[in-house]
């Protein structure tokens, strides 16, 4: 064989191991690809995942304030203050008006007041000489 006949081979045979590095590389190429779709398919998965988890933990949370707030109403509590002030203003008043009372009859206590006793015994005096004058 000539020297010419070597290089011959030598081209062919870069040629054919180009070739098969280039396949090989193509090949490694989809499998990347397919990875990498699968890999992306799983994290958009998980992602939805973590959404959809967020999405019932936020609605409980909104719940359970929602119940909180319902334990917990400040409009309910004003209510409450207010119905509370109320009270404790009628109880004044009522506390005032029996003051007031109680001072009356403490400046009646000194002026004559006949007794019921006292009325009854003269009114059947009065029914005893009515009957004697008849």
């Amino acid at each position: 064989m000539k020297a010419e006949d070597f290089g011959d081979l030598a081209n062919e045979a870069d040629e054919q191991t180009l070739k098969q590095m280039k396949e090989q590389v193509q090949r490694e190429m989809e499998a990347f690809t397919k990875a990498r779709l699968k890999f992306t398919g799983e994290i958009n998965m998980y992602e939805k995942f973590i959404k959809n988890l967020i999405k019932q933990e936020m609605s409980k949370q909104s719940s359970l304030r929602g119940k909180s707030q319902v334990l917990i109403d400040p409009t309910q509590q004003r209510r409450k203050k207010d119905l509370q002030d109320q009270i404790e203003k009628s109880m004044g008043e009522m506390v005032a008006d029996v003051k007031s009372i109680q001072l009356l009859i403490t400046k009646h206590q000194h002026c004559e007041i006949p007794s019921y006793s006292a009325m009854s015994i003269k009114l059947k005096q009065q029914d005893e000489n009515r009957m004697i004058s008849q």
